[in-house]
């Protein structure tokens, strides 16, 4: 009975104890999911304590090497050490736990333990870059602790302790880094000639530039500059002795330049004054063996062989020598005989050494200035050559020397327009113009860029703006009187009409002297029923014109077109009363008549076989004004008269196939390209030639696609082409 009691206590137990580790063991789980690893131990640890048979070694062992590396952020390294041992000791095949331990030890400088640790986690994971790394470090600083003895040798001679550093080496085993130091410290104490054997025997050694370095130095200090030139050439192929090494072997040179001068031998010492200007081109010695150069190559070039001049210059260049004077004169040669591609490399070249000297310029608004030339030059080349990516670098380079120079900004921005960058455009254009508000190739600039964007209302208020800086400014007047009136209808018929009202006054207001501008407005006002504005608008169309008799047709003409039939009739007949004899008076009373009258504009167009026009232009104008109007068919049957009379009229012929695109009466225009094709032929007239390529291409899209350019609808531009 009572075995039977403690049987089932025992199994009591034994469940109590698996349900307390698996709640320790959850906990364990829980506290490792919140990176509190300390507290996933003590769980785990007291799972492990309730029931043994339960395997968490691996839980344990990460959670160990967690909270190590938790410790080791705040370099508590003596318990970082101890938590990855017992990680270790939970999972021993684990490569990064003796890798870190590693770490560990070689923190604390333990470098036996280090390395230990390091060839285990290489054991266990060959090939590791990282362990491989770290071990090998380990070593060499292992190494460094017999380095010490070498180290304070090296103390003891820049303290000029020789006498001790010489006894200390006495102690030093035979090697190439005591041959190293015994030369320095035989040099020190004046012995050069044991100085050299020593030194000498580093020669075929990982210490041979250094040995070297030092034997350039007796043999300067002896002045046996050759053997010095040639053991100090051998240092400075090192780049940490370079700059130790320099001063030293230009001094060298120079000595020896002199000794070659003295003994009459000046084609040794121009070699040494080359190899000065390779080293540094600023040395006064460089300037001998550059001016030499240069000479030759004016002779050259005085001479007329240019070819001789950039080879004389190209010879020292290709050595190495960046003179300024050189690279300078080389360039400019190149951009005289077209040779850009060499012109390019040459500039960038100077320029990178102009930039090395701005840390020392004595002057350097001057060298600034000379930077902004060379990248402005640079620019234009590759604008040349089409690098427009280039061209807008070496530009902004250019402005960083040259900020206040607008020219280059003019340069850089017109740059923009070719990459089409208009935002970046309008914004430097916005910013010159708030700088320099009266300089008038800003707003030449922002016209083409406005005109690009068919912003054409903006052009024209540049276009206006430049006129008040320069009145006699004639392409942007030329531009307000071919395009103003133009776009001013085109508002007007896509109902932008008070939009269109203030540009025509202020068109007006900048060239009131022009008088198709009066006569819009005219038109305007009586498309608005205000007569008496009207009246007063077309009577000054009539004033501020040359050819009254001309201005009272036209403003007739517009009379006629609001219907306005008396007053229309009353102006033909005041312009007939001064000028009965002018074609293109009779001209424009048939155009305005066409509409109304078709009887009497032929009355009038009879009457020009008896005063024709010179040219066809008088026809080609005032079919132009009607197809702007919307009136094409009229417009056409004043061409076809014109070319009655002017058969071979190009501009006539031009004018139908402006009509035939108004009407889309694509079977006309293929008519009329054929006759202008012959006839251009004929002539040699290849500016038609070219207008025709491109007008074929509008029937291509047509033949194509159907319609004008594809689509008749409005919303053509949003199907898929």
């Amino acid at each position: 009975m009572a075995k039977k009691k403690r049987r089932k206590r025992r199994r009591r137990n034994i469940a109590t104890s698996r349900k307390v580790s698996r709640s320790y063991d959850q906990s364990g789980q829980f506290f490792f999911s919140q990176g509190d690893y300390a507290a996933a131990v003590k769980a785990w640890r007291v799972a492990v304590k309730a029931n043994p048979e339960i395997d968490l070694n691996k839980k344990l062992a990460e959670a160990h090497f967690r909270h190590a590396l938790c410790l080791d952020r705040s370099r508590k390294i003596t318990q970082v050490i101890s938590e990855l041992h017992q990680a270790i000791a939970r999972a021993p095949n684990i490569a990064i736990y003796h890798f870190h331990l590693g770490l560990a030890y070689h923190y604390k400088g333990q470098y036996d333990h280090a390395i230990s640790a390091y060839q285990q986690a290489l054991k266990l994971k060959p090939g590791d870059s990282r362990f491989k790394q770290h071990l090998q470090i380990a070593q060499s600083e292992s190494d460094g602790e017999a380095e010490n003895a070498t180290a304070r040798i090296m103390q003891l001679l820049q303290r000029e302790r020789n006498e001790e550093a010489v006894e200390l080496l006495g102690n030093q085993p035979p090697g190439k880094m005591r041959d190293l130091l015994e030369g320095f410290a035989y040099a020190k104490r004046g012995d050069y000639a044991e100085a050299k054997k020593c030194l000498n025997r580093c020669s075929a050694s990982e210490y041979a530039t250094i040995a070297s370095y030092y034997l350039g130095l007796i043999y300067a200090h002896e002045a046996r500059f050759p053997s010095a030139m040639k053991n100090l050439e051998v240092a400075m192929t090192e780049p940490s002795l370079k700059n130790a090494c320099q001063p030293i072997l230009l001094g060298v040179y120079r000595r020896q330049g002199m000794k070659y001068i003295q003994s009459g031998e000046p084609d040794k010492a121009n070699r040494l004054w080359n190899k000065i200007a390779r080293l540094d081109p600023q040395d006064v010695a460089a300037d001998n063996a550059v001016a030499a150069a240069l000479e030759d190559g004016y002779r050259s070039a005085a001479e007329g062989d240019f070819a001789k001049a950039m080879r004389s210059w190209k010879r020292l260049i290709n050595q190495g020598i960046d003179h300024p004077a050189l690279l300078q004169n080389y360039a400019i040669a190149c951009d005289r005989t077209d040779n850009y591609e060499n012109a390019m490399d040459t500039w960038a070249q100077l320029a990178q050494v102009w930039e090395k000297q701005q840390v020392r310029a004595s002057d350097p608004t001057t060298l600034k200035r000379k930077l902004a030339l060379v990248y402005r030059r640079l620019g234009e080349l590759a604008w040349h050559f089409d690098d427009a990516y280039c061209a807008k670098e070496m530009y902004e380079r250019a402005l960083k020397y040259a900020p206040q120079d607008v020219e280059l900004h003019l340069r850089l921005v017109t740059l923009l327009m070719e990459f089409g960058d208009y935002n970046a455009l309008f914004h430097q254009l916005r910013q010159l113009r708030r700088k320099h508000p009266d300089n008038p190739r800003v707003l030449e600039i922002m016209i083409s860029a406005h005109l690009e964007m068919h912003d054409y209302t903006k052009a024209l208020q540049c276009a206006m703006d430049l006129l008040k800086l320069d009145k006699n400014h004639q392409n942007s007047r030329q531009l307000l009187q071919d395009l103003g009136g133009e776009h001013v209808r085109s508002l007007f018929k896509n109902n932008q009409r008070h939009e269109g009202m203030r540009l025509l006054q202020a068109l007006i207001r900048a060239d009131s002297n022009y008088p198709p501008f009066h006569a819009l407005l005219g038109e305007v006002y009586l498309s608005q029923r205000k007569e008496h504005q009207a009246q007063e608008t077309l009577q000054r169309c009539i004033e501020v014109s040359e050819d009254k008799a001309l201005a009272h047709a036209q403003v007739g003409k517009v009379y006629m077109m609001a219907e306005y039939l008396k007053r229309a009739e009353a102006h033909f007949k005041e312009a007939l009363d001064r000028q009965a004899e002018q074609a293109n008076i009779l001209l424009t009373i048939a155009s305005a008549y066409m509409s109304h009258d078709m009887h009497k504009a032929e009355q009038y167009l009879d009457r020009l076989i008896l005063y024709p026009p010179e040219d066809s232009e008088v026809f080609a104008d005032i079919a132009d004004e009607l197809i702007d109007a919307e009136k094409p068919q009229t417009a056409l049957k004043i061409l076809e008269f014109g070319l009655e009379m002017f058969p071979d009229a190009v501009p006539l012929l031009m004018g139908k196939i402006s009509a035939a695109i108004t009407m889309q009466d694509f079977d006309l225009m293929r008519e009329v390209l054929q006759s202008l094709r012959e006839l251009a032929l004929e002539t040699d007239n290849f500016d038609v030639l070219e207008a025709i390529s491109a007008l074929e291409m509008i029937l291509t899209f047509q033949n194509t696609l159907g319609g004008l350019f594809g689509y008749d609808d409005d919303d053509w531009y949003d199907e898929p082409f």
